[in-house]
């Protein structure tokens, strides 16, 4: 924790150079393995605006899942109520781009699906969580 603490301070200092979304991403993850997710959650806070003003989907992508994932591990994510996150995230991966849809790691449209179903199995809305 404290190089990844270190390396954002370092980012910061610098005006936020191409490796502060990799940092964040990382400090974010760590959090989340350590259990600290309010730290988690606002270490992904910035990265939207970060991603979309580099012009890199991936990383916007990546940052709107990890971020609705954070929400559910806290207990406070709901599809019902957070539903502009999958079509934030299918808008994006629509978008005519010089990089393929899975170039987050992942299928966006997929990936928040299978996000949304978690969640609705975890309320106990079996059905809908087998439609997702």
């Amino acid at each position: 924790m404290t190089t990844f603490t270190r390396a954002r301070e370092l980012c910061e200092r610098l005006r936020q150079p191409p490796e502060y979304l990799q940092v964040m991403f990382w400090l974010a993850t760590v959090s989340v393995v350590r259990g600290e997710l309010p730290h988690a959650l606002e270490a992904v806070e910035g990265m939207p605006s970060a991603a979309e003003a580099r012009g890199n989907r991936g990383a916007l992508l990546n940052v709107i899942r990890g971020r609705a994932m954070i929400l559910m591990f806290m207990g406070t994510w709901r599809p019902e109520r957070n539903s502009n996150a999958p079509s934030r995230c299918s808008a994006q991966a629509r978008r005519p781009t010089d990089w393929p849809p899975g170039a987050a790691g992942q299928d966006a449209d997929v990936a928040m699906l299978a996000l949304a179903a978690w969640v609705f199995w975890i309320l106990g809305q079996v059905d809908e969580a087998v439609r997702k």
